[in-house]
Parts: structure tokens; C-alpha cells; sequence
């Protein structure tokens, strides 16, 4: 399991053993799960980064829910590896299994 480490909520990403897919999961500071890709919605991703990255979108979702702000975070949160989507459709659908 990959985590970004830090003092906030974090994403972490697994594989999962059937499907063979990716998910992630947003942990809060206890390390309990606030939301995850394959509870809730049975989404899957085909790598690690696109589990991360779908990860780290949502964790930005929060946030800016949280906080009233577009794309802001909360305080303490990091993500490991920006990777900006191509397009709106890529950052949309970059999901398998719905």
C-alpha cells in the first residue's frame, strides 16, 4: 500500500486481489476511512497512480466542500506526485468499473 504521509487526512491505494484494480481510500488523522473509491462506488482503477491521483482529486473535493474554497485544502494534507488530467473527460472518466 502506497500512503501519503501526513498530519491531515491522507489517501492511501491498494490492489485489490479480484478484480485485479486499484482503489483508494481518504484515512483521517486516526487513520480511520472517511470514503473510499470500491465502497463507495465500486471503482476500480487499472494503476497505482490513476488510483492515487483519483485519490487526491476527491481528498481536493472535500476540502474545498470543508473549507467553502475551489481546490483548497485542509491544513496538514499532502499528496505524493501531482499528475495534472489531459483533459475534463480523462479527470471524469479515469475510472473502470462503475
Amino acid at each position: 500500500m502506497m500512503c501519503s504521509a501526513a498530519a491531515g487526512p491522507s489517501v492511501r491505494v491498494r490492489l485489490l486481489a479480484h478484480p485485479a484494480l486499484w482503489c483508494w481510500a481518504i484515512e483521517d488523522e486516526n487513520g480511520d476511512v472517511v470514503e473510499s473509491s470500491w465502497d463507495s462506488g465500486w471503482t476500480g482503477y487499472a494503476t497505482r497512480r490513476e488510483a492515487q491521483a483519483g485519490g487526491e482529486a476527491r481528498l481536493d473535493e472535500l476540502a474545498a466542500e470543508m473549507t467553502g474554497g475551489p481546490g483548497s485544502r485542509r491544513p496538514g494534507a499532502r499528496r505524493r506526485g501531482r499528475r495534472e488530467p489531459a483533459s475534463a473527460d480523462e479527470a471524469r472518466s479515469g475510472a473502470h468499473g462503475r
